[in-house]
């Protein structure tokens, strides 16, 4: 995250990065943890199964992550960053 942005903004960022990923975490919880493993145990009536269906799917959007973080342009992001960050402060 901290190479994303300027020196000067790097606070902020790792603040908004922590609550973005304690809100990510819940939801998780949540979904995998209850929705989904109710629904397994529902449809499929045999645990492993169920937990199965969980780890799928938890495996299945890490690899979607993956694939999103490797189209990240990391130094066009910093460019911005600073562009955005000098046109805010001043001199």
């Amino acid at each position: 995250m901290l190479e994303l942005t300027a020196a000067e903004t790097a606070g902020t960022f790792v603040g908004a990065w922590g609550t973005a990923y304690t809100l990510a975490r819940v939801i998780a919880v949540v979904a995998s943890g209850g929705i989904f493993l109710d629904m397994g145990h529902s449809l499929l009536h045999v645990p492993v199964l169920a937990y199965g269906l969980v780890f799928g799917l938890q495996a299945l959007g890490m690899v979607l992550a993956i694939l999103f973080l490797g189209r990240v342009d990391v130094a066009k992001c910093r460019i911005q960053a600073q562009q955005a960050v000098a046109s805010v402060l001043p001199d």
